[in-house]
């Protein structure tokens, strides 16, 4: 004999026990202040968040999935794939058993998850008052470290923009996402006023009403998640963008009342849910991902959005789908926001929205909106009100006999043919036409062609036409979306035509410039030329959405750097690097450069040229070697030196050297600059560019008018690129520089210079050697002399020590291997005799007449200028005026003088003792000679005595052996 259940009875008892019971039932679970959040067992979930269950009321729900119910019986019967009086059966059984042990609750970020003691009540106040938004903040006090603070927020408004409340995405301690709903409220027992994370009374606010009332006539796009609308609002894709908050199974706990009349679009996530497993299958240990995925349809975010669209549509929206695959084609959970944020990988956010793309939802989605409800999956709203003029006409009324698609059929109402082509002709309207506004015109929502009322007839029956004109709800579209539908067919049309395509692969507009990238001449163009190139096309470039757009401040010249696909990297490798191949691997070259020579007896001719221009000088030679091979064996390296080869000797072969072997080592990373190309504001000629040689580049009266120029290009790090009608940017720098001259002074060089390495060729190339080149240039003399410059070691194997004959030149000393250092950008060139005559040649009559003073070089016959010794400012200016005059100096003024001379010597007022062999102690402006000599026990101030009195006398003697 059966007995009634007490179904009351249980669910009470399993409330009263319900920590025990989904400690057992879901084991994985953790708990959300006074909700159990697990995964569901019925599905391939992956993430805690969806699945929830109230310890307080029992009542549960998947808010993936739409699945809920209303006690811990319905969960079991959900759990175990059984009825109801099955669940409450095994319940109680389970219950009888009685004395559980105290539950371990766990929070989910691991805390213990304790009862909280006594809800108070709290009631939402809209809008929220202006000073309640300056306590407005979003940190949670009960989340811990980073996830205290929300990835990012989203503030509701009304139509007015007054503040409604806000909804706070946080990232929960297992890395799953929860967002929150945070409002003002007001205590019902305390009246105690705050911000409390809790959600509105009632039908919630929709997200964008604000957006909107901004502009009735806007089109509404509609989308599902404060994250789609926040991106879409930031894309700026011109529409008013609205969502509802809580997920596609809360759509109908929001108020859509303030969408009334309006144009909408639907933008549905593309979910990829499967078929849920069978008790059966759990037990057997099935993988959920093997079972089929539910219909598209049927997907949570699809269904709420065909629950949507008949809502609005009941309230007289015209309403479109953007069209979406079938589950599993794109990302599980793909969305508009993906979308904008990958680039179109996958599909067009512009291009989806355009109206040929769209999918009219009372022609297309009806059938598939009364299958679902039909099947259950999807939540009955109200139906939406018939067309005023539906899409049969009147029993009986006449049928006209113009015939579809422009062929004469009889179409009557008692013909079979004529009824279908009527249907056929009508469903094609509404599914492929829309009105113009304020006009008495269609336009095809595939092609873009424009019809008038009768040219519409003359391709569909009369009767179809009149009926789809008076229908109401038709879709209409203003004239600026016509001329845009236009001009997205031209780009659809432009993508199938390979000509056109090769046009869009090769322009790329730089995104804030006027300027223009060519990727087949590889340069930055100006429209001008783009227009030039293109012709007639270029409007359609212009206009195309397939076009490549990237920033202007995206290209750049990096050598040797891998950059992504967001930028335009001038460099694409030296013209000769596939060419290599060396005599033995790397790890076996010879350690010692000239071994290395040896190596490469294909250039051999190359070789005695650079022997030939640096006098045979091996320290010289090494010095050049490394300069040249660094940049090459680092590309992109920008070396802080740069060489200087000058003289009065012709055909020495320096053009040669730089001209016809170094730069085609560079190809298009090299060129040839003149004095003008050094003088105009335009220097696109230095854009991409690893190697210049300037020929000639200063005449007698500029030597000295380019030296920062000249500083800057050999030193800075960047360089600014001008170009006509071109916008200018900036540019890593990384040119290095040759200077060429057949003057003693091509330029001035400092006396303390570390940027000029500087060579003086003494003889022309004789005739022989240039014979050799010629034939090694002739074969592969160049690629030869690329790969030894790849082989050499890059060490420093020589250095100058002076000799004990003053007249002689430092001697060239070779350093032990072991102890060589290695050649790098900022090694400092060493002086050569060449730099040490530019150097004097350019110096200023005071910084002359110093170096002489410094050096006891200042004399006449056997009187000598002390160098080591202190001088009274009076006896340095009588020095400096006696030698001027005898050198043909032009003077400068004495405060300058001084000036000068005290940047090298210091000066101040001093006390001396013995001056002009008197003791007492006297006081003198003078210049202080830190190098002077002291005599034992000497005190200063007769150290000074002396020193002034000697200078004095050596002054006077030797400006009286002019007079005389």
């Amino acid at each position: 004999m059966s007995q009634s259940i007490d179904f009351a009875t249980i669910s009470s008892a399993a409330l009263s026990s319900v920590d025990n019971l989904l400690a057992e039932w879901l084991p994985s679970g953790r708990y959300d202040g006074h909700e159990f959040v697990a995964l569901n067992p019925t599905r391939a979930d992956k993430k805690l968040g969806s699945f929830r269950i109230n310890t307080r009321s029992g009542q549960w729900a998947d808010f993936a999935t739409g699945d809920k119910g209303g006690d811990l019986i319905d969960l079991y019967a959900y759990l175990n794939s059984c009825n109801t009086a099955q669940a409450a059966r095994a319940i109680a059984e389970r219950l009888s058993l009685g004395n559980f042990a105290p539950v371990q609750k766990v929070a989910l970020d691991g805390s213990n998850a304790a009862k909280p003691g006594k809800n108070t009540r709290w009631q939402p106040i809209v809008p929220v008052p202006p000073y309640a938004l300056k306590t407005m903040n979003f940190r949670h006090s009960f989340r811990q470290g980073e996830r205290a603070e929300p990835v990012f927020t989203s503030v509701f408004r009304d139509a007015a923009g007054q503040v409604l409340g806000a909804v706070a995405r946080f990232i929960k301690s297992d890395g799953s996402k929860i967002d929150l709903p945070y409002t003002f409220c007001e205590n019902l027992d305390t009246h105690e006023k705050m911000w409390r994370w809790r959600g509105w009374q009632g039908l919630r606010p929709l997200y964008g009403l604000d957006a909107l009332a901004a502009d009735p006539a806007r089109p509404v796009l509609v989308v599902e998640g404060e994250k789609c609308k926040n991106a879409a609002d930031a894309a700026q894709l011109g529409y008013a963008v609205i969502t509802w908050h809580g997920g596609a199974g809360n759509w109908d706990k929001t108020d859509w009342s303030a969408v009334q009349n309006r144009r909408v679009i639907l933008w549905p996530d593309c979910d990829s849910q499967r078929e849920k497993l069978t008790a059966a299958e759990r037990k057997a240990g099935a993988d959920a991902a093997s079972k089929p995925y539910l219909d598209k349809y049927a997907q949570p975010g699809m269904a709420a959005m065909l629950g949507i669209a008949e809502r609005l549509t009941a309230q007289g929206c015209k309403v479109a789908f953007v069209h979406t695959p079938e589950p599993g084609v794109w990302p599980a959970g793909y969305d508009i926001a993906d979308a904008l944020a990958d680039r179109g990988q996958l599909i067009d956010a512009l291009a989806a929205l355009s109206w040929q793309h769209l999918a009219d939802y009372t022609a297309e989605y009806a059938e598939v909106l009364a299958a679902a409800q039909a099947s259950g999956y999807l939540k009955q709203a109200t139906p939406p009100p018939a067309p005023a003029t539906g899409g049969e006409p009147p029993e009986g009324e006449a049928r006209e006999n113009t015939g579809g698609g422009g062929e004469n059929m009889p179409e009557t109402a008692e013909t079979p043919e004529g009824e279908s082509r009527y249907q056929e002709n009508f469903d094609r309207l509404k599914r492929e036409f829309a009105l113009i506004e304020g006009k008495s015109r269609a336009v095809s929502r595939k092609t873009g062609v424009e019809y008038s009322r009768k040219a519409l007839t003359d391709h569909f029956c009369k009767k179809s036409v009149d009926n789809w004109f008076n229908w109401g709800r038709a879709p209409v579209m203003t004239q600026y979306e016509v001329n845009k539908l236009k001009r997205d067919r031209a780009a659809f049309q432009v993508a199938q035509d390979d000509d056109l395509k090769d046009m869009m692969a090769r322009y790329v507009y730089l995104d804030g410039s006027s300027s223009i990238w060519d990727n087949k001449l590889w340069r930055m163009i100006d429209q001008g030329s783009a227009k030039l190139a293109m012709g007639s096309q270029f409007k359609i470039w212009q206009d195309s959405p397939a076009r490549i757009v990237k920033r202007f401040d995206r290209v750049v010249f990096e050598p040797g750097r891998e950059m992504s696909d967001e930028y335009i990297n001038i460099y694409r490798g030296l013209p000769l690097a596939d060419k290599v191949q060396f005599p033995r691997p790397r790890e076996e070259m010879p350690t010692w450069w000239l071994d290395v020579l040896d190596l490469y007896p294909g250039c051999r001719a190359i070789q005695k040229l650079i022997a030939h221009l640096c006098n045979h000088d091996l320290q010289m030679m090494e010095f050049v070697y490394n300069w040249l091979a660094y940049p090459l064996q680092h590309p992109g390296a920008k070396l802080t030196t740069s060489l200087v080869m000058h003289g009065d000797v012709h055909g020495a072969g320096k053009s040669l050297l730089f001209e016809e072997i170094i730069k085609p080592m560079y190809g298009d990373y090299a060129a040839t600059l003149g004095q003008s190309d050094l003088e105009s504001n335009y220097t696109g000629n230095r854009s991409g560019k690893l190697f210049i040689v300037f020929e000639e580049v200063f005449n007698t009266k500029q030597k000295y008018d380019q030296t920062g120029a000249m500083k800057h290009m050999i030193t800075g790090k960047t360089m600014r690129i001008e170009r006509k009608f071109v916008d200018s940017y900036e540019e890593a720098n990384h040119i290095n520089c040759v200077f060429l001259s057949n003057e003693a002074q091509p330029f001035k060089i400092e006396e303390n210079d570390r940027r000029y390495f500087v060579i003086w060729p003494k003889n022309r190339l004789p005739e022989s050697l240039r014979a050799e080149l010629e034939e090694e240039l002739g074969a592969d003399g160049v690629l030869q002399f690329f790969m030894l410059l790849l082989s050499l070691p890059l060490t420093i194997n020589y250095t100058r020590q002076p000799v004990d004959a003053p007249t002689q030149p430092d001697a060239v000393v070779e350093i032990e291997a072991e102890n060589a250092p290695r050649f790098d950008p900022h090694t400092k060139p060493p002086m050569t005799e060449a730099k040490a005559n530019v150097i004097n040649y350019g110096r200023y009559g005071w910084q002359t007449f110093f170096h002489e003073l410094e050096n006891g070089e200042i004399a006449r016959g056997d009187i000598v200028i002390p160098p080591n010794a202190a001088a009274r400012t009076d006896d340095m200016v009588r020095l400096y005026r006696w030698w001027c005059r005898v050198n043909n100096e032009r003077e400068i003024s004495r405060s300058k003088f001084l000036q000068h001379i005290a940047s090298k010597r210091p000066r101040r007022k001093s006390w001396v003792r013995g001056y002009q062999g008197s003791s007492t102690a006297r006081q003198f402006w003078v210049f202080l000679c830190p190098n002077a000599p002291l005599l034992q026990g000497e005190a200063e101030q007769d150290a000074l005595g002396r020193q002034l009195f000697e200078f004095e006398r050596a002054v006077d003697d030797i400006t009286r052996a002019e007079s005389v």
